[in-house]
This record gives structure tokens, C-alpha cells and sequence, in this order.
């Protein structure tokens, strides 16, 4: 709020994103997250028997009337991306994923500088 009130204020131009994470545990690539969790200390026989798992994972539909026989699994045709809604994995990864492409974007822009009324005290928000 702070950022758009002021980049306002200031006719400042600015990138607004709004950054719906409804499904964003479904939209992760495997690879990279595997990566990322690595960089943050995962170790490999985890990282590994967590891919494992993801590609093995059988996806039954559950109704009112029970849960389905057949099932829906990963495969090359159908690749099936993300750690999964319901996943226990996918807020903490969603969480580290995030945190690497927040440095990324750090790395390259250094957002937007906001001053103080008097000039003293200054903050820069590259992200919010």
C-alpha cells in the first residue's frame, strides 16, 4: 500500500503484479525447485526420493459417491508439474522458490527508492 500510495503521490511510474498463488503448487517445474531446494541444503537422497515420489504419485478423484479405481498418473505425454494442492512439501517450497526469485529480481533492479518528507530516512522497495 505504501509503495502505491507513494509511486502516486510522486508520479512515479510502476509495475503492479498481482500475484494470485491459487494454484501456484501446480505450476512448479520439478527441475528447478529440486534445484532450489538444494541450494537451501536439501539433501540429495531427500531431493531424490522426493522427484521419486512426484513421478510415481497415483491421483485418484474423490466424490460423494467414493474414490475412483482409476487413476491419473504422471507420464511424458502428461506430465503432471508441481509438488501438488494438499502436499505438505508445497508451501515450504513455494516458500524457498520464492525466495530465490525475489534475489533474482533484487539482482537486477533495485525497485523503488522512497524518501522521507525531509530527506533523512530513505527505504528501497524492490518488492512487496
Amino acid at each position: 500500500m505504501l509503495t502505491m500510495t507513494y509511486a502516486g503521490q510522486t508520479k512515479t511510474a510502476l509495475i503492479l503484479l498481482n500475484n494470485d498463488a491459487t494454484s501456484c503448487f501446480d505450476r512448479q517445474i520439478p527441475n528447478f525447485f529440486s534445484m532450489v531446494c538444494r541450494h537451501f541444503g536439501l539433501p540429495d537422497d531427500a531431493n531424490f526420493l522426493f522427484s521419486e515420489l512426484l513421478k510415481e504419485m497415483e491421483y485418484h478423484i474423490k466424490t460423494s459417491s467414493g474414490i475412483s479405481e482409476e487413476f491419473y498418473q504422471h507420464c511424458s505425454l502428461f506430465p503432471i508439474f508441481g509438488s501438488g494442492q494438499g502436499n505438505g512439501a508445497s508451501a515450504p517450497i513455494w516458500l524457498v522458490v520464492s525466495v530465490i526469485l525475489m534475489k533474482a529480481l533484487r539482482s537486477k533492479h533495485d525497485g523503488m527508492v522512497i524518501y522521507s518528507p525531509d530527506g533523512n530516512l530513505s527505504t528501497k522497495r524492490p518488492i512487496d
